[in-house]
């Protein structure tokens, strides 16, 4: 089976880690298997691959990050999330419905109107984060951590800047359940989770459909699952 990766442009050079042929855009003779790294205007309009990993139609309700949210929050646990007005006694992070990384955001005090083309999800207050990347039902886990100039200590701080901590004793059964609940939800088959941890809950902000590929244990990881799943 020949497996090629299409992605956006920003994520070129990330995607092409996982060790495939990796493009911009691509047409395929049949028998060929396509994994969409992402979103692109180039990439997701018009007919789907015939054997393809990562859905287009999974792609496109994951970017609307709204829409997403609720659909995760039927499988997992989510912050609290508010469209047009969060009538909310405490701060909001307010962000576009389609955005990237850690652009973009703001915390105000609710209660508070909410413009269109955005939404807001309740602020949670807690130092723990974790990345969870996914590979049909297999997952990966790391903590957020600071480094180099980004350990300033921000009021709010952006963690999608920090780096990663691998430890076995993170890699908890309940968080790894929850974690392919949500990528189901989705329906997407490759990815991360972004989730807080606060008061032994866990609260899944948004998956990634082009999680960074800049560290060993995640390229490897992705490339020991695709080579099971697809093949050689």
């Amino acid at each position: 089976m020949t497996v090629s990766v299409v992605t956006c442009e920003s994520e070129l050079n990330s995607a092409k880690r996982l060790g495939f042929p990796t493009y911009t855009r691509l047409r395929l003779d049949p028998g060929h298997t396509v994994i969409r790294w992402g979103k692109s205007s180039k990439l997701d309009n018009g007919d789907e691959y015939a054997s393809v990993v990562n859905k287009r139609n999974s792609i496109l309700l994951n970017v609307n990050k709204l829409e997403a949210l609720r659909k995760i929050a039927t499988a997992t646990d989510t912050p609290a999330f508010f469209v047009d007005r969060a009538n909310f006694d405490g701060k909001v992070l307010i962000r576009p419905l389609e955005h990237r990384a850690g652009e973009d955001f703001e915390v105000v005090d609710g209660p508070c109107d909410i413009k269109s083309g955005y939404y807001g999800t309740a602020w949670i207050n807690t130092e723990v984060e974790y990345r969870v990347w996914f590979a049909w039902d297999h997952t990966l886990i790391a903590r957020r951590v600071p480094f180099g100039r980004n350990r300033r200590n921000d009021e709010y701080p952006c963690r999608s800047n920090w780096g990663y901590k691998f430890r076995e004793e993170w890699d908890r059964p309940g968080l790894r359940i929850r974690t392919l609940r949500a990528r189901k939800a989705i329906g997407l088959d490759l990815g991360a989770a972004d989730v807080l941890v606060k008061n032994q809950k866990y609260l899944f902000l948004e998956l990634n459909s082009a999680p960074t590929v800049d560290t060993k244990e995640i390229r490897e990881f992705f490339q020991t699952a695709i080579k099971e799943k697809i093949g050689e």
